[in-house]
């Protein structure tokens, strides 16, 4: 740290600090002889009031007596009023040593931040760590850009945000944002593209109030149009959480509105990344997203949006995920795969909800080969209660396309019925989704927790079916995942000998909430891990979330740290995790 720091004014500074040695000792020697000073006069004071005052009455003293009291008294003031001379002068000489050591404080205290690491540390590294806040931060408030609250630490990081545009790009509003914010944050980040979202927290107010909400926002969002060809990235709600489905509302009902013109109308030359999580109250409202259309899109993921009426958005991506689509405004499945073919390079594909419900002509498609795709995301939750209990939804997925090079699956709130019938793709049709390829598994029973209930065969079948499986992420019950471990060690149920499965597994992600670990303080994952090594099939890295709740065993903690690579991740750490299979 010293290189950084400048020469002068370390020797400066150690100057001053000598400087203040001295003057601190000088003060309280000076401080020292004013208190003996005050403690001498106080003394003859003493002494003149005994003189003074005798004990006898005056009228009983002889007047020789009493001029002998008084010549004693007047040489006893003479050296008083020397003495307060020269306690007044001892007095002064305190105030001037003080004064001057409050200086050297002072000259000190500027030394000092000219030195501190928050001066010297070079502007690059400042923007790398401000830039890694911004990015991994979860920002709770309401703060347009974290740069707001970090230009008010010093005036130099404030003069280096001010003049650094891309430390204000991210921009997040809110019915009650500052419209005088906001046009701060866009003139200090010209000329930087934009990354947007809109925090859907409408609450639960009485009319007017909601009325007066719906005109600021409508102030933000037509100052934010102004802006446009800027935007990079345009998120419209939040996932509170990397893979639960948990969707704000707007009670008003407002803000939909106002954004179904917004988003209709404006013009996007340069947006990449756009993300509508659509409210409950306009569930099914049908909204033509970017008219004039918008050639730089790559990725998209649209909850409860009309996918028929946006068929043009829908083409040249890598990221794709159709959430929660309402039986209404269901695309057809010759419709889905139009979009797949206009997008040859699609590397991620999310698929949510009974979407091939109504898909009765997919035996007599050629599936789609999507030989980019790397990544499958399938959520096999019912949504809506028009849809049937019993549908054959991932033999009618892979009837319209097959991705030979999957590495990624990932499934969320699996259940029995739909295992079973994945599970018949995968033996029936390898090439549907990469079987020979697929590294990583995420597994996850749903939003409830509840047990998924599967049957150790199934498990078995799934895990012969991904034999080079090397990252398995399990958030289920306990019951669920313990039957993994089993089948894993095992090779399945009537297996004998034991031939364990996925011998390139690697690693281990589980998530430890409820009572994961309290029963026997996750000594059946130790147990399972301490199998697994013994068959020469160790794993190397086991991760646990949340960090809090992994505490609660600490003979596994200890286990795990002698023989492996442990990692507890907090909630947070969880989500930037999840990217490994979602983006």
């Amino acid at each position: 740290m010293d290189n950084l720091r400048d020469p002068d004014a370390l020797r400066a500074l150690k100057d001053i600090q000598s400087r203040i040695d001295d003057v601190e000792t000088d003060v309280l020697i000076a401080k020292q002889e004013y208190q003996s000073l005050q403690e001498d006069l106080s003394l003859l004071r003493e002494e003149r009031e005994r003189i003074s005052t005798p004990e006898l009455p005056s009228r009983l003293l002889t007047a020789s007596y009493l001029e002998a009291i008084e010549k004693a008294v007047e040489e006893l003031d003479k050296p008083i009023s020397e003495q307060t001379s020269i306690l007044k002068l001892a007095k002064k000489n305190v105030k001037q040593e003080e004064d001057t050591l409050g200086q050297l404080y002072q000259a000190r205290r500027s030394l000092l931040s000219q030195v501190s690491p928050a001066q010297v540390l070079p502007e690059e590294l400042w923007l790398n760590i401000w830039t890694w806040v911004d990015t991994m931060a979860f920002h709770s408030d309401r703060e347009a850009a974290i740069a707001f609250l970090l230009s008010r630490v010093c005036s130099r990081w404030r003069e280096i945000l001010v003049r650094t545009p891309r430390m204000w790009r991210r921009i997040r509003v809110h019915y009650q944002s500052s419209l005088d914010r906001l046009r701060v944050q866009l003139w200090r980040s010209t000329p930087y593209m934009l990354d947007i979202t809109y925090v859907p927290d409408f609450p639960f107010i009485n009319v007017p109030a909601a009325q007066s909400a719906s005109i600021n926002l409508s102030k933000l969002l037509a100052e934010l149009a102004w802006h446009s060809e800027r935007w990079r990235s345009l998120h419209i709600g939040e996932n509170p959480r990397y893979h639960r489905y948990v969707y704000y509302s707007d009670a008003t009902c407002l803000a939909p509105r106002i954004f179904r013109t917004l988003l209709s109308d404006v013009l996007v030359p340069n947006l990449q990344h756009l993300c509508v999580w659509w409210t409950e109250c306009e569930i099914g409202s049908p909204v033509n997203l970017f008219r004039n259309g918008a050639p730089s899109l790559t990725a998209v993921q649209l909850l409860s949006v009309d996918v028929p009426e946006n068929m043009a958005l829908l083409q040249g991506l890598t990221s794709l995920e159709l959430i929660q689509i309402p039986p209404n405004i269901w695309p057809s499945a010759r419709q889905l795969q139009d979009i797949l073919v206009k997008c040859p390079a699609l590397s991620h594909l999310g698929l949510d909800g009974l979407i091939f419900d109504q898909f009765s002509e997919t035996h007599s498609l050629t599936p789609v080969a999507l030989p980019s795709l790397r990544m499958l995301k399938l959520c096999f939750k019912t949504w809506w209660e028009e849809e049937l209990e019993d549908v054959n939804y991932p033999e009618k997925l892979f009837h319209l396309f097959n991705a030979p090079q999957l590495s990624t699956l990932q499934l969320i709130d699996f259940d029995t019925l739909s295992s079973e019938q994945l599970v018949g793709v995968l033996e029936a049709t390898p090439l549907a989704c990469g079987n020979q390829s697929l590294e990583v598994l995420y597994l996850h029973s749903g939003e409830d927790g509840d047990p998924i209930e599967i049957d150790p065969s199934v498990v078995a079948r799934l895990l012969k079916a991904l034999p080079n499986l090397r990252h398995l992420w399990l958030d289920a019950d306990k019951g669920d995942v313990r039957k993994f471990m089993d089948v894993l060690v095992s090779g399945g149920p009537h297996v004998f000998p034991w031939k364990p499965l996925c011998p390139a597994l690697q690693t281990l992600t589980l998530e430890v909430l409820g009572a994961q670990l309290e029963d026997d303080r996750g000594g059946y994952v130790r147990n399972f891990l301490d199998r697994r090594r013994r068959q020469q099939l160790s794993i190397k890295t086991v991760r646990l979330y949340p960090q809090d709740q992994a505490y609660v065993a600490p003979s596994l903690l200890a286990w795990c740290h002698e023989n492996l690579t442990l990692e507890l991740l907090s909630e947070r750490g969880a989500s930037l995790m999840a990217k490994l299979v979602s983006w």
